[in-house]
């Protein structure tokens, strides 16, 4: 690990925390979710590009920076512009009230950024060289993810506008129960690919970001609180129950089996 490695991890660490603790005293005093999403999309923007103007130029960095800044800014502006019509994040409602909970909300989620970015810092430090074909096929693979996880969140906001009460099973939630988060893995697993090549040394770390994000969608803050919600209030729909089983969590498997039924 150079020393330019670590004066930029130590300057990003600081801008995301410093940014959190700024937004949770306002959102706290002013009882607002309307900064949340808005805070976590800057954290990724804001650290990413300090990191790349602190290394030398290097066109990988480029494509990386900017597409976490494509990624950051869809995913927090669709869910502020979901906050501003719906009033608020149901998410907090019980804790918001509450300086520790939802302090420790706020912590978390900083603390996710930096899991999540800082291992691009030591790779973007790295001068080798990647393979154009490389560059090429993971970028594709990244603009995949995307394109699922904007258009997935794209059809469960209009499909619910128009049926608030009901469980969306329409486009890409037909074929899989979460294909917003499945687009979302593609994005960070295809990212760190992206950069793999030129990894050396501490630069392995990178794995922790995809890792983290998985782990964080899949077992902790993403589909089980999710799907027990669903479990609570469509227990007793037969087409929910129908869904279930018909369609895996992630995988389009089942759907493509029972097409060819």
């Amino acid at each position: 690990m150079t020393v330019c490695s670590i004066m930029v991890c130590m300057i990003e660490t600081a801008f995301i925390w410093i940014l959190h603790l700024v937004g949770f005293t306002i959102a706290y005093q002013k009882q607002t979710d309307a900064i949340t999403d808005f805070s976590y999309a800057l954290g990724f923007v804001g650290s990413i590009w300090i990191s790349y103007y602190l290394v030398p130029f290097d066109v990988l960095n480029l494509i990386v920076a900017v597409a976490v800044t494509l990624w950051a800014f869809r995913l927090g502006g669709y869910l502020a512009f979901r906050v501003k019509l719906v009033g608020k994040d149901a998410r907090f409602d019980e804790v918001r009230t509450s300086f520790l909970k939802f302090g420790s909300f706020w912590f978390f989620q900083a603390a996710t950024i930096c899991i999540m970015i800082l291992p691009f810092k030591l790779v973007f430090a790295d001068t080798a060289k990647t393979p154009v074909i490389w560059v090429s096929w993971w970028s594709l693979i990244y603009l995949v993810g995307f394109l699922i996880e904007a258009v997935s969140d794209w059809q469960k906001f209009q499909f619910k506008r128009r049926y608030p009460t009901s469980f969306c099973s329409v486009g890409l939630w037909k074929i899989c129960r979460h294909p917003n988060y499945l687009g979302e893995i593609i994005c960070w697993w295809s990212l760190a690919l992206l950069v793999s090549y030129k990894c050396s040394g501490w630069g392995h770390i990178i794995w922790i970001s995809p890792m983290w994000i998985t782990f964080l969608l899949i077992k902790v803050s993403g589909i089980p609180p999710l799907e027990k919600a669903w479990t609570s209030k469509y227990s007793g729909d037969s087409d929910y129950q129908e869904y279930l089983r018909q369609t895996d969590r992630l995988s389009p498997l089942k759907w493509f089996l029972g097409v060819k039924k």
